[in-house]
């Protein structure tokens, strides 16, 4: 019998923590988190993917309980949604994370999974979104240290960016970080 793909993503922040801020003071991350997930949502469920969010409405998680969540419906792949932050509005682009230190068997052992879907996500959120390629780093995040599956965490742009704000509040723009994320 053929086993469906599973894909748990996860719209970083919610309820009571918003995320990051945009430049403007009105725009969310947790907001934009949601739309780009649930575009995702859309398409992979189209392709014949199940896909498990983490969370479906607005609300807080436990950062501990997130990976719980990936690792009780054993997804194949985890990604976390995010949109960067900083106190310098200059700062820009699109980065991926992930986290398989040698020191966590688990973690070591998907080291090459975990790097290819880091560079995957970052190769196609570039090429969609087309802006400056930050490049893929390794950090040890909550969301991406508990998981047991291959797992990255996307910034698709800096939310305190006048300019990347001005594009994360666009729909096409979600859409386009959905299809690459998907």
């Amino acid at each position: 019998a053929q086993t469906t793909v599973q894909v748990a993503l996860d719209p970083g922040h919610g309820g009571g923590d918003p995320g990051a801020i945009g430049y403007s003071r009105t725009l969310y991350e947790k907001e934009v988190n949601f739309k780009i997930a649930s575009k995702a949502k859309a398409l992979l469920e189209k392709e014949g993917i199940k896909v498990i969010m983490t969370r479906s409405t607005d609300i807080r998680l436990d950062l501990n309980e997130i990976p719980q969540i990936a690792n009780r419906a054993n997804a194949d792949v985890f990604v976390s949604i995010h949109c960067n932050g900083d106190t310098m509005p200059d700062k820009c682009g699109t980065e991926t994370y992930y986290y398989a230190p040698e020191d966590n068997p688990t973690l070591a052992a998907q080291e090459l999974q975990r790097s290819l879907l880091a560079d995957m996500l970052q190769k196609k959120l570039v090429e969609k979104l087309g802006r400056t390629n930050r490049g893929v780093k390794q950090a040890n995040y909550a969301v991406l240290r508990g998981t047991n599956m291959p797992s990255a965490l996307v910034e698709t742009a800096f939310i305190t960016n006048p300019e990347e704000e001005s594009l994360l509040k666009q729909d096409y723009f979600q859409e386009k970080a959905a299809q690459a994320i998907a």
